[in-house]
C-alpha cells in the first residue's frame, strides 16, 4: 500500500514539473531530483523493513531457546529422580551385604565354638563315665553294708579286701576273726560315706544354670536395636540372668538351649534377633498381618548353640528393619526368655 502511494505521488510530481519547467534541460533535473527523493525514500523504508524482520528472526530465537530450556529441566527432573532411585537401591545393597557378613562372622564363630565343646564334652564324658564306675561301685558297698548289720558284724560273715564288691562271695565264719570282720565292716561304711559326700559335690556343680523370666508390662515401646528386658524372674538357678540388663552371662562352656516368645498386636510385626556377645545365631519375626488377623499374634524361636564361659546372650530387636505397633505381655499371653544347660 505505501509502495502505491509512493509512486502515485511520484507520478504527481513528474507532472507539476514537467508542467512547470520550461525547457528540457530543467525537466531533466527536475527529473533526477525527484529519482533521488524516491531512492531516499525507499532506502529509509528498507531500513525499517530490516529492522522489522530482525525482529521478528530475535523473536522466533528466544521461542526456540525457550523450548528447549523446557526440555533440558525435564530432563534434569527426570535424572533427578534416577539418582534417588539408585541411592535407594544402593542403601539396600548395602544392608544386605552387612547382614551376609554378620551370618558369615556368626557361622564362622559357631564352627569354632563348636569344634572347642566337642573335644571339651569328649573329655567330660570321659569323667562322667569314670564317675559313674565309681557311684557303681559305691552303691554296691553300700547295698552290702546295708545288707549286712554294721552291729552285729561278728555274726556276718567277713570281707575280702583284695576282692571287688561285686564280686565278693561270704566265707565260713570263724570265732577267731570276728574282730576282723568288725573293722573291715566299719572302714567300708566310712569309705561308702566319704564317696557319698563327692557324688553329692559333683551332683552340685553339674547342675544349677537354668532361667525363666517374662515381660510384666502390658504394652512396651520398641526401637531398632532394643534389647528386651525381661524383668519379671520365673526361675533363675545360678542368678547369671539379670532381669534390668536382660542379659543372660554363661557361667561354664557347653551346649544351650535358648526360646523366646514376642507378641505383638494384629496388623503389626516385630523382627527380633537372639544374639550372643554379637553374632546373631537366632532370628525370627512375630507377624500380626498374615491371613487378616484380627487380634494378637506370637512367634517362638528356639536355638541350640555352644557357648562359652562370660558370654553374654540377650533378645533385641532387628538393627535396621522397623517394626510395627509395640510389644505385648500379659498373664493370659506373655512374652518370655527361657534358657537352660544341656
Amino acid at each position: 500500500m505505501i509502495s502505491r502511494l509512493v509512486c502515485l505521488h511520484f507520478v504527481v510530481l513528474v507532472i507539476l514539473d514537467n508542467a512547470l519547467a520550461s525547457t528540457c534541460t530543467e525537466r531533466l533535473e527536475v527529473l533526477e531530483g525527484i529519482v533521488g527523493g524516491l531512492i531516499k525514500g525507499m532506502g529509509a523504508r528498507g531500513a525499517d523493513i530490516n529492522v522489522n524482520f530482525g525482529k521478528k528472526e530475535d523473536t522466533s530465537i528466544n521461542t526456540l531457546l525457550r523450548k528447549e530450556i523446557r526440555d533440558l529441566k525435564k530432563k534434569l527432573t527426570s535424572l533427578e529422580e534416577s539418582l534417588t532411585h539408585s541411592n535407594l537401591r544402593t542403601k539396600e545393597l548395602v544392608d544386605k551385604v552387612s547382614d551376609l557378613e554378620s551370618s558369615l562372622k556368626s557361622n564362622s564363630k559357631n564352627k569354632t565354638v563348636r569344634c572347642k565343646c566337642s573335644k571339651k564334652n569328649s573329655k567330660m564324658s570321659s569323667i562322667a563315665n569314670d564317675v559313674l564306675k565309681q557311684v557303681t561301685y559305691n552303691m554296691d558297698k553300700k547295698n552290702l553294708v546295708s545288707k549286712f548289720n554294721v552291729k552285729s558284724m561278728s555274726h556276718a560273715p567277713p570281707f575280702r579286701q583284695s576282692q571287688n564288691l561285686s564280686e565278693t562271695k561270704t566265707q565260713p565264719i570263724r570265732a577267731a576273726r570276728g574282730q576282723e570282720s568288725s573293722y573291715s565292716a566299719q572302714n567300708q561304711t566310712e569309705g561308702v560315706n566319704a564317696l557319698s559326700g563327692n557324688m553329692t559335690s559333683v551332683h552340685l556343680t553339674q547342675d544349677g544354670v537354668a532361667f525363666s523370666a517374662y515381660v510384666s508390662a502390658h504394652e512396651t515401646e520398641l526401637s531398632k536395636g532394643y534389647t528386651i528386658h525381661f524383668d519379671t524372674i520365673i526361675t533363675n538357678t545360678g542368678s547369671h540372668y539379670n532381669k534390668y540388663s536382660g542379659v543372660f552371662k554363661a557361667p561354664q562352656d557347653g551346649i544351650y538351649v535358648f526360646a523366646w516368645t514376642l507378641y505383638c498386636h494384629a496388623e503389626g510385626y516385630i523382627f527380633s534377633e537372639l544374639v550372643v556377645n554379637s553374632d546373631v545365631v537366632g532370628a525370627m519375626v512375630s507377624d500380626g498381618e498374615l491371613q487378616g488377623a484380627t487380634n494378637i499374634r506370637t512367634a517362638t524361636g528356639i536355638v541350640v548353640v555352644a557357648i562359652s564361659q562370660g558370654d553374654a546372650v540377650y533378645v533385641r530387636t532387628h538393627p535396621t528393619k522397623d517394626h510395627r505397633h509395640n510389644l505385648y505381655s500379659d498373664p493370659a499371653w506373655r512374652s518370655s526368655f527361657n534358657g537352660w544347660r544341656v
